[in-house]
């Protein structure tokens, strides 16, 4: 994605032994946290949808979001 002139703003990775390859090919913030951690997911869904709108991501994200949320038809506010 960077030769495509794309920024990293961020990754998620569960796999301690694909962390430490990770962090020795890439410079950008790696959370280490479990995708299951429902929680977590919606706080990282709701950092794409709006610290980085323009993402190719921001769809799935939002989709995601409220399955995770139950929110179908709802907006989702930046705090909530």
């Amino acid at each position: 994605f960077e030769k495509a002139g794309f920024e990293i703003a961020w990754a998620n990775e569960i796999d301690k032994n694909s962390s430490i390859t990770y962090r020795k090919n890439f410079s950008h913030k790696l959370y280490e946290e479990d995708v299951n951690d429902f929680e977590s997911a919606k706080k990282y869904y709701r950092k794409i949808l709006f610290d980085h709108p323009s993402s190719l991501y921001v769809i799935d994200a939002r989709k995601r979001f409220r399955k995770l949320s139950g929110k179908t038809n709802q907006n989702i506010n930046k705090s909530s």
